[in-house]
């Protein structure tokens, strides 16, 4: 241990435009090592990644694995300091159901109903790595999928993770912008409908139809939930204030 605390990503070409918006929000709000490998494919990023942070992962008191598209909106060195202490921290999505992993890949996860982390950003330390290597030396398994499996594989993990709500880390399921939970800004921080902190954004921002698509999505939710103008108002104020933020990180 020494160098204390880096962010890790993988990135191919097309993800470039997220690749620096990241780059420029960990300079912006913190003092933290990037390492950064570029790749050509999905399989020389997405899944080397596991790999490139269980090789590295020794040399530091914690490390957090990052997507390309992803960039910070607050100072996440709490959530660095909670890992290197042996705990896990990451972003909640929805629930796992054991008989899916039982009848996919044979992975009793002793609960019908179970809540764990779903995707990136993992603040992980050097004695909970063996989780990445698991997951990696099992990558050629047929249905394999990174975070999904990665999931079954954690769930013996679940005492020792803390997951935050997705608006505040992920976004996943367009939770930074659905009226209830959508971001804003107060006193130049952003922060969501339930007025907490919001520590990082996930999205292709850069990507005119990725946003277009998520208008669309975003309408079908209206009319399903029937939410009105004010609900609408409140989508469309949050889609702004994002790609507003991604677009000052990207110069």
């Amino acid at each position: 241990m020494g160098n204390k605390y880096c962010f890790i990503v993988a990135y191919t070409d097309n993800y470039l435009p997220g690749f620096t918006a990241l780059k420029n929000s960990i300079k912006k709000y913190m003092d933290v090592e990037l390492i950064a490998h570029h790749g050509t494919s999905v399989k020389d990023t997405a899944i080397e990644r596991f790999k490139i942070a269980y090789d590295i992962c020794d040399k530091y008191d914690a490390i957090c694995l990052m997507d390309a598209d992803m960039f910070l909106t607050a100072d996440c060195t709490l959530f660095f300091d909670i890992a290197s202490k042996g705990f896990i921290v990451t972003g909640s999505n929805g629930m796992l159901h054991d008989n899916l992993f039982k009848k996919d890949w044979d992975i009793d996860l002793n609960s019908p109903y179970v809540k764990i982390h779903t995707t990136v950003p993992i603040f992980i330390n050097h004695e909970n790595i063996d989780w990445f290597i698991d997951l990696y030396n099992k990558k050629d398994i047929p249905g394999w999928n990174d975070f999904i499996f990665l999931n079954a594989l954690g769930i013996e993990r679940q005492n020792k993770m803390l997951c935050l709500p997705p608006y505040t880390f992920t976004g996943i399921h367009h939770w930074q912008m659905k009226p209830e939970t959508s971001v804003m800004k107060r006193d130049n921080t952003i922060i969501s409908g339930t007025e907490e902190a919001v520590y990082m954004v996930h999205g292709k921002w850069w990507y005119d139809g990725w946003i277009d698509h998520c208008k669309i999505t975003m309408e079908s939710y209206f009319k399903d939930e029937q939410i009105g103008e004010r609900g609408r108002a409140r989508t469309y104020q949050a889609i702004a204030i994002l790609k507003a933020e991604f677009d000052k990180l990207s110069d």
